[in-house]
């Protein structure tokens, strides 16, 4: 069905937000990511899928992307997001967009 491209957004007050370089995954990795709870239901449900997340980082886990949108414009913490989402956010300033040594994440939508 297409494309959704992500951008990794922080809130203006958050420790992030005066980066102006590429932030490597050392940096990120003292940050606290905020991640959408993985809720699928299948045979293998201990394998929980994470993505863009550091194996060090600490995890603030929340139900749902409107969850994850609130607590980043909140600044309580990092992450990426679907930048149709975020752009509003990012016009606004209520978000900043900031870079990674990561490769941009884009996730691709289909339909069965």
């Amino acid at each position: 069905m297409g494309e959704v491209p992500f951008t990794f957004a922080v809130a203006p007050k958050h420790a992030l937000a005066k980066a102006m370089h590429a932030i490597s995954n050392a940096e990120l990795a003292q940050h606290r990511i905020v991640a959408v709870a993985d809720s699928a239901v299948s045979a293998k449900a201990r394998e929980k899928i994470s993505i863009g997340i550091l194996t060090v980082q600490e995890v603030f886990t929340v139900p749902n992307l409107a969850a994850k949108l609130d607590a980043q414009l909140h600044g309580l913490g990092c992450g990426y997001l679907p930048r149709c989402l975020a752009q509003p956010y990012l016009d606004t300033g209520q978000l900043l967009q900031r870079t990674t040594e990561n490769t941009p994440r884009v996730s691709h939508i289909g339909y069965a």
